[in-house]
């Protein structure tokens, strides 16, 4: 079977869309040979990009394209550039949810969230033209990849997608997301890892990051720390810093590295996701995985994702997140309680899995 797997934004965006190709591309590679003998991979990548994804491996040949990811021309540029693929594909997999709509083959995509459907007013027009073709997008593809059962519901309710279309298949936190061996030190520091944009909802971790300052109950308070790239419309998530008068105590940490995110997560006293919503909410397994109490909305996927591993609370209820970072901050036994569980929810996940059962959907297609 020959696959080509558009591998793009990989290049563009080291996170999201970019991490889950990588891991998946990864994956697939080290699955056993004897559930590959029949694959051959072609790794379309930005011709910008100069680093093959899985190097070292001739049943993944890297193509570079010249078509940008989100441009104005994209389907244009792809039908062209697909069209001269040889050999022919016999499937094609855009992860980042809409495919070429002219293209050589059958076609999987894969669909992490619907926030632009639910929440139409936090994105910016660009987004908007480009996410809005999703309709089109899950009626052309011959199978649709949905990252949690939540964002299979949605694709059912919100988009209009048939449900025997749908294959739920999980993502995972990678293998070097570990536990350290020394718990962190007090204060350690507070932690949130996310694009910041307003989906995000870092305005209701800084209210409550307030409250928990002025409150008193907790001495000395930790720094909170706030790692991950500028989104679209992040300048009122960062103008809540100066209005909460916050800025000696927030540590803008930009984008990090996947190296260092690791040993980021281990050293902190807790993790907080605040999100409107998430099709998935992979920091918050991270997290986890590495032995850091998450306190998360009950928005979403993260429910089903976090389980009973973590505090689930309503998104955007300030009081009830400091309530929640007090109890955790001054109970040891609820903190070690938390540190224990999240590495055994988060082995519930894996990439090999995911890995299979993504190229049981492909052999579907395929056939």
């Amino acid at each position: 079977m020959h696959l080509a797997f558009d591998a793009r934004m990989v290049y563009y965006r080291r996170a999201g869309i970019g991490q889950y190709s990588s891991c998946l591309l990864q994956a697939l590679a080290a699955l056993p040979a004897t559930e590959t003998t029949d694959l051959q991979v072609t790794v379309l990548q930005s011709r910008k990009d100069p680093h093959p994804i899985v190097p070292g491996d001739q049943r993944f040949r890297r193509h570079r394209l010249m078509t940008p990811c989100h441009h104005r021309l994209e389907q244009a540029g792809l039908a062209v550039e697909l069209a001269g693929l040889r050999p022919r594909p016999q499937v094609l997999h855009s992860p980042d949810f809409i495919p070429p709509f002219h293209r050589p083959c059958p076609a999987v995509i894969t669909v992490h969230d619907l926030a632009f459907l639910r929440y139409p007013k936090l994105l910016t027009a660009e987004s908007k033209r480009y996410y809005g073709q999703i309709r089109r997008a899950v009626a052309s593809a011959e199978a649709v990849i949905a990252v949690s059962a939540s964002t299979a519901d949605d694709l059912i309710h919100l988009a209009g997608t048939p449900a025997d279309k749908i294959y739920v298949i999980y993502e995972a936190a990678d293998a070097r997301y570990q536990p350290s061996p020394i718990p962190p030190a007090q204060p350690g520091y507070l932690l949130f890892v996310s694009t910041i944009e307003p989906r995000k909802n870092l305005r209701t971790l800084l209210e409550a990051y307030r409250l928990l300052l002025d409150r008193g109950r907790v001495r000395p308070v930790p720094e909170l720390w706030v790692a991950g790239q500028r989104g679209w419309l992040y300048q009122d998530s960062l103008r809540a810093i100066d209005e909460l008068h916050l800025g000696d105590r927030v540590r803008l940490l930009g984008a990090i590295g996947a190296e260092d995110l690791p040993i980021l997560y281990q050293g902190a006293r807790l993790f907080a996701l605040p999100s409107l919503y998430e099709g998935f909410g992979l920091s918050a397994l991270e997290a986890l995985a590495c032995g850091t109490p998450v306190l998360a909305a009950s928005a979403g996927a993260l429910p089903e994702v976090v389980g009973e591993a973590g505090v689930l609370l309503p998104a955007q209820d300030s009081q009830a997140w400091v309530a929640a970072m007090e109890q955790v901050l001054l109970d040891p036994t609820l903190e070690a309680d938390l540190r224990w569980r999240g590495p055994r929810q988060a082995a519930r996940y894996s990439w090999e899995r995911a890995a299979r059962q993504t190229l049981d959907v492909y052999r579907r297609i395929a056939r």
